[in-house]
């Protein structure tokens, strides 16, 4: 248990110079991806849709090596289940942008649904007005992307891989830069 609370080693740290330009190249991705936000959620439907299918053919070939053992057939059922999301991203690219964003858009209204009734739960408790009005807007902006939709489909899951990308890329560029200032710093007598 202390050996996993400990520093990480410098080999497990890629060097702050790597680090930096793998943030820049993600942050100019992301740059790239507010400018052009369909092709962005066309390259997440994309890559779920490959990811889908690699996640489908490793559980079929777990499922082969483990047949004997009870519920190998459901396992099959999930790597089939798997490999025909990835088929259906990939050969129908726009409806999957469009199925993407319909759940995206469920997806905030349920967190909002429950962080409301988890601030409620916390009240009167120190902060729980701030988890209210992050379950409310989150509600809100459930229901405004259930109302929009198909027409918001490519804007917004486009602007979530681009903040999720330029966030990405901004916080990898801090730490290299706090890195690089870790690195330089003389070290102290003691």
């Amino acid at each position: 248990m202390e050996a996993a609370l400990k520093e990480p080693t410098a080999k497990a740290i890629p060097s702050w110079g790597k680090l930096l330009a793998i943030g820049v190249l993600i942050l100019i991705a992301g740059i790239l991806a507010i400018v052009l936000p369909a092709a962005a959620a066309l390259a997440a439907d994309f890559a779920l849709g490959w990811m889908a299918l690699f996640v489908g053919a490793l559980q079929l070939v777990h499922a082969y090596q483990v047949r004997h053992d009870p519920g190998g057939g459901w396992r099959v059922v999930a790597a089939l289940l798997n490999i025909a999301l990835g088929i259906l991203l990939l050969a129908f690219p726009l409806q999957g942008v469009l199925a993407l964003a319909l759940l995206f858009g469920a997806l905030v209204l349920a967190i909002g649904i429950v962080d409301i009734l988890l601030a409620l739960r916390l009240r009167p408790a120190h902060g729980w007005g701030w988890v209210l009005a992050f379950g409310i807007v989150s509600a809100i902006a459930g229901v405004l992307l259930a109302a929009t939709w198909p027409l918001s489909a490519f804007w917004v899951l486009g602007a979530y891989v681009a903040i999720s990308m330029v966030s990405g890329g901004m916080w990898r560029i801090a730490l290299a830069l706090a890195l690089r200032r870790r690195a330089h710093r003389p070290a102290s007598v003691g």
